[in-house]
């Protein structure tokens, strides 16, 4: 007799299934914390410590730091287009030197920036 066709998904590659359990040890308030760890990214439990463990790092959400900074670069942004505004209405081109100092300020935060933050904008999964 031949065999039906039962559908579903086709099964994987040997190489790319996940067969294998690695079992590790925390205390609770270490299970908690990675736990916690977890949820913070969206991950589950099994896909936290996956990237944690074969990427060598975990990418974290934005810190508060780097958000005050993020809104200090938005208000600068907001001065650097009434500045642009001004001089459009009174047709006054010599502004380049205000404008200057602004962006020296908006690239002096943005170096402010923890590296973290600035290689984490893709998410891996």
């Amino acid at each position: 007799m031949s065999e039906k066709n039962k559908g579903g998904r086709p099964k994987k590659v040997e190489t790319q299934q996940k067969s294998k359990i690695v079992c590790i040890r925390l205390t609770d308030p270490e299970r908690s914390a990675v736990s916690h760890r977890a949820e913070q990214m969206r991950l589950s439990f099994s896909a936290y410590c996956h990237s944690a463990i074969l990427r060598h790092m975990v990418v974290a959400p934005v810190s508060k730091e780097d958000m005050t900074l993020l809104r200090q670069i938005a208000g600068i942004g907001n001065n650097l287009n009434q500045l642009a505004h001004r001089a459009h209405i009174i047709n006054m081109y010599n502004l380049e030197n205000e404008i200057q100092d602004v962006l020296k300020q908006i690239v002096f935060i943005l170096n402010k920036l923890s590296n973290d933050w600035k290689n984490s904008k893709k998410k891996q999964f």
